[in-house]
C-alpha cells in the first residue's frame, strides 16, 4: 500500500500520497494551524481520514530537534505546540498506523542519500538555502545526528567574531536577508523583490544587486569550506530554490577555488554540487526514513 507523508512548516502542511519507490502519486496542502495542539492534530486528522483506506504508514518531516527513533520532540521551530511533546503518543490520539519522524534539514539529506545525488556516497553534506541554513550530513553511508539530535544545524554557525544573534548564518547570510539588503540600498519597497528578481538584476549587471551578490557568495564559501575542513566530505550539496539558479553554482565554485588557491597548506579539492530534488525533498526524505525505520 501507499504511505500519506506530511511536510509541516509554518506556513502550510504539504502533504503526499506516496508509493514505495517515492513516487508522488497525489499532494495537496493547508493552512498550518498556528501553536494550538487540538487544531493541528484536527487538521491532521482530517487528511489521515481522508486516506486512510489507501494507506499503511505515515512519514513527517518536521522543524526542531528531536529524538526520531523514541518519537520524542525537544523543540518544535516555529511549530510551537511541538515543544516537549511525544509526538508517538500524540498520533495515537488520532491514527493506529506506524509513525516515522525526523527534522526537515535531515529529510533533504535522506533525499539525497536514499534517492539523490549523495546515493553511493559514504560521506557527504546538504545544506540547504532558505528562511534559515537546513541540512544534514551523512556520515559513513548513515544519517549523522550528534549528540543532541542538532548535527546540520547550519543556521547557528556564526559569520563574525560577535556574540550577536543577528550574526549567525540564518540571520546575517540568508537568501531573505541577502534579497532584502538589495531591496533597501535600490529603495525599493520591503517585499517588491524576491530572489528571482534579484537574479535578473545580477544578469543585468547592476551594480548594487553585484556587489550583494559577491558578498552573499563570499560568505557562504567561508561557511562550506569550514564545513569542508571539519567534516571532510565527498562532496557538499546546495539546495534550496536559489540553489537552482546557474550563476549562484558558479560564482561559489570559483570563489571556492580562489580561497584553494590562496591557502599555501590546505590544497585537498572541495566539491560543490546542487541536489536533485527541491521542493518536494522533504516529502522524500520522510518516505525514505519510514522505510528505514520500518525494515530494521
Amino acid at each position: 500500500m501507499s504511505k500519506l507523508v506530511f511536510d509541516i512548516g509554518g506556513t502550510f502542511i504539504k502533504y503526499a500520497l506516496m508509493s514505495d519507490d517515492c513516487s508522488i502519486i497525489k499532494q495537496d496542502k493547508i493552512k498550518t494551524p498556528e501553536y494550538e495542539l487540538d487544531a493541528m492534530l484536527e487538521a491532521l486528522k482530517g487528511v489521515i481520514d481522508e486516506y486512510r483506506d489507501s494507506i499503511d504508514g505515515i512519514a513527517f518531516s518536521l522543524p526542531g530537534m528531536m529524538d526520531s527513533e523514541k518519537g520524542y520532540m525537544y523543540s518544535g521551530g516555529s511549530i510551537r505546540c511541538f515543544y516537549q511533546v511525544d509526538f508517538f503518543e500524540l498520533m495515537k490520539r488520532i491514527t493506529d498506523l506506524p509513525v516515522a519522524i525526523e527534522n526537515d534539514g535531515k529529510c533533504a539529506a535522506l533525499a539525497e542519500l536514499g534517492y539523490g545525488n549523495l546515493k553511493g556516497i559514504a560521506n557527504g553534506v546538504v545544506v540547504v538555502l532558505g528562511t534559515g541554513i537546513g541540512g544534514g550530513i551523512i556520515k559513513d553511508g548513515k544519517l549523522y545526528k550528534g549528540s543532541h539530535f542538532s548535527a546540520g544545524e547550519f543556521s547557528f554557525m556564526n559569520i563574525h567574531n560577535t556574540t550577536e544573534f543577528k550574526d549567525v548564518w540564518a540571520v546575517g547570510n540568508s537568501v531573505p536577508g541577502f534579497v532584502a539588503r538589495v531591496e533597501a540600498e535600490l529603495g525599493k519597497e520591503q517585499g517588491s523583490l524576491d530572489g528571482r528578481d534579484v537574479f535578473k538584476l545580477i544578469e543585468e549587471n547592476n551594480e548594487v544587486a553585484c556587489r550583494h551578490f559577491k558578498e552573499y557568495i563570499n560568505t557562504l564559501a567561508i561557511q562550506l569550506l569550514n564545513i569542508q575542513a571539519i567534516l571532510d566530505p565527498e562532496i557538499i550539496l546546495v539546495g534550496g530554490g536559489v540553489s537552482q539558479q546557474p550563476l549562484l553554482i558558479e560564482a561559489l565554485q570559483s570563489r571556492l577555488k580562489e580561497m584553494i588557491d590562496a591557502n599555501p597548506i590546505y590544497k585537498l579539492p572541495i566539491k560543490v554540487g546542487v541536489c536533485k530534488y527541491f521542493n518536494d525533498s522533504n516529502l522524500i526524505g520522510a518516505l525514505y526514513n519510514f522505510q528505514q525505520m520500518y525494515s530494521k
